[in-house]
């Protein structure tokens, strides 16, 4: 406690050293009121207080000054969530990047990225090559997008098109491989790579040819046929073939097995069955 008095009262002296040569207020010296209320920011415990707050701070401007940027210099989004590994999880099937969004489907892949406000169509160049995008603002003389694409793309007339909607150009680039993506631009950053393993790799019927497709609604069918004790889509498929025959309803072909008339055989299949010609 007599250590403490001392050290008080030698900054006590200091600051009244410091105060001496200041105008007084009001008939009372600013000497007086040091004299009367010592300030509290000089106690060791204040000094500690805010050695240590000083330090957070440096170490939270170090922190922001090592965050990870891409390859313009610019900070990778905070709000992106990350494996362990350090990819990105996938949202859409796709990603974030400090420049665009994107997602994906086995198909294509779309982009999504902001320009300039008031931007239409003839203000930008837009130049899709299998291996490259580039996209410029003409009025500004910018590039917004330059890079190498990761994989080989479409690019025939209507296959991969882009358009503008409300200050947003979406690029949509027909895939020429049907492979899931792990990041659109060679260029992209470490930390813009999603993790293909976590992507949502359901199709839809739809997504395949038409061979393909009828192929698919068979097995489905006689999958659910099995299910309920029914007759496979053959079996229908024979039976009533055996009564065109017998009914002497069929067409040339009757030897060879072949069903010319399938509108008729289309009416008389039961509930739920499906014909597919492929």
């Amino acid at each position: 406690q007599k250590m403490q008095q001392q050290q008080q009262q030698q900054q006590m002296q200091n600051m009244q050293r410091q105060v001496e040569k200041m105008e007084t207020s009001n008939g009372n010296t600013t000497k007086g009121v040091v004299v009367q209320e010592p300030p509290k920011s000089t106690s060791s415990d204040d000094k500690n207080v805010a050695a240590s707050n000083s330090n957070e701070k440096n170490e939270d401007q170090a922190g922001d000054d090592s965050s990870e940027k891409d390859t313009s210099g610019n900070a990778v989004p905070s709000d992106i969530r990350y494996t362990e590994e350090g990819k990105q999880i996938p949202v859409g099937n796709g990603g974030t990047t400090t420049r665009y969004k994107w997602t994906q489907t086995l198909n294509e892949v779309t982009i999504a990225m902001a320009i300039p406000p008031n931007t239409r169509a003839k203000d930008l160049k837009v130049e899709l090559k299998k291996k490259s995008i580039s996209i410029s603002h003409l009025p500004s003389k910018k590039s917004l997008l330059d890079g190498t694409l990761s994989n080989e793309i479409q690019t025939s007339d209507f296959e991969s098109t882009w358009s503008i909607e409300s200050n947003v150009i979406l690029v949509m680039l027909e895939k020429k491989n049907k492979d899931w993506w792990e990041h659109v631009l060679e260029e992209d950053f470490a930390s813009e790579i999603i993790d293909t393993e976590l992507l949502d790799k359901t199709h839809k019927i739809s997504d395949y040819d038409t061979a393909t497709q009828g192929m698919i609604r068979k097995i489905l069918f006689d999958q659910r046929q099995e299910r309920l004790g029914l007759p496979s889509s053959d079996e229908i498929l024979h039976e009533e073939t055996s009564k065109k025959v017998g009914g002497n309803e069929m067409c040339s072909g009757v030897g060879n097995g072949i069903i010319t008339n399938v509108e008729d055989l289309k009416k008389n299949l039961p509930p739920g069955a499906e014909f597919i010609d492929y």
